[in-house]
C-alpha cells in the first residue's frame, strides 16, 4: 500500500510524463515560457515522425527546449533510452 506522499509523487510523475511543457516548466525551471514555445512543446511531444527540423530564431530558446529538455523527459519517461547529441562547427 502506498503512502500518502507516495500517491502524490506517482500523480506528479504521471503528469509530468505526459507533459512535456509542465516537465518544461516545473521541474526543468524553465519559467521564462511564452506561447510559442508551448506549440513547440506540443510539436515535440505529439510528433511521432523520429527526426524533426526545428526553424526558430536564435536565442529563442530552442536548444534549451530541444536538446535539454526534450531529452530529458524522454529519459526520464523511458530510462533505457539512448540519444546521441551532435553538434558539427566549422571554427
Amino acid at each position: 500500500m502506498l503512502t500518502l506522499k507516495q500517491t502524490e509523487q506517482v500523480k506528479q510523475f504521471t503528469h509530468y510524463g505526459r507533459n512535456f511543457y509542465a516537465f518544461c516548466q516545473d521541474v526543468l525551471g524553465f519559467h521564462d515560457l511564452i506561447p510559442p514555445h508551448k506549440e513547440l512543446c506540443e510539436f515535440l511531444q505529439h510528433d511521432q515522425t523520429k527526426t524533426k527540423l526545428i526553424l526558430m530564431p536564435r536565442y529563442s530558446f530552442k536548444s534549451s527546449l530541444c536538446t535539454i529538455g526534450y531529452a530529458l523527459w524522454r529519459l526520464v519517461r523511458q530510462d533505457d533510452l539512448r540519444i546521441l547529441i551532435y553538434s558539427h562547427s566549422n571554427a
